[in-house]
């Protein structure tokens, strides 16, 4: 892999350490800012061109230096520029399935710990909890805060329900 792939890789790299931080933030708060839209069409459009380049040297080595477009080369234009389409259009489906249900699960989780350990733990210490998700700016804030609400738990003898958020 050359400059440019390891490059890519990097900041692609930064690119979701950073989307991920920003969006339990937004969680936090509630926003319903969607900022995975901003970053995915970036993506994209890197990805875009990226393809767009590769699949243009790609039919431009296999392609006769006096080229007349037949009806079948035509066709198998079309073909590659509907798997370059198709390259581009599955990371945003998946970045925008991937975006759902982590907001969801990360509310979801802690809401249900939150109410089962509200009558077993004092007022204060279930107003210090919620501040703490309010607050919460990264992902490693949301698994301080779960890791501290499952030693509550324990010190109560309750067992929670597995946080399910990753699953793998």
């Amino acid at each position: 892999m050359g400059f440019l792939g390891r490059a890519l890789i990097h900041a692609a790299g930064f690119a979701h350490a950073s989307y991920l931080d920003r969006l339990y933030s937004e969680i936090a708060v509630g926003d319903p800012n969607y900022s995975y839209a901003i970053l995915s069409m970036m993506e994209m459009g890197v990805l875009g061109v990226i393809c767009g380049y590769e699949v243009a040297r790609f039919v431009w080595r296999l392609m006769p230096r006096s080229v007349q477009l037949t009806p079948h080369r035509v066709e198998t234009r079309m073909r590659i520029a509907s798997v370059a389409l198709l390259l581009i259009a599955v990371p945003w489906v998946l970045l925008s399935v991937v975006d759902g249900y982590i907001r969801l699960k990360t509310s979801s989780s802690f809401h249900q710990h939150l109410a089962i350990l509200t009558p077993y733990t004092p007022q204060k210490d279930i107003r210090l909890l919620r501040s703490r998700y309010a607050a919460m700016r990264t992902r490693a804030d949301y698994e301080a805060l779960m890791n501290d609400m499952a030693k509550l738990a324990e010190s109560n003898h309750i067992t929670l329900p597995q946080n399910k958020l990753y699953p793998f």
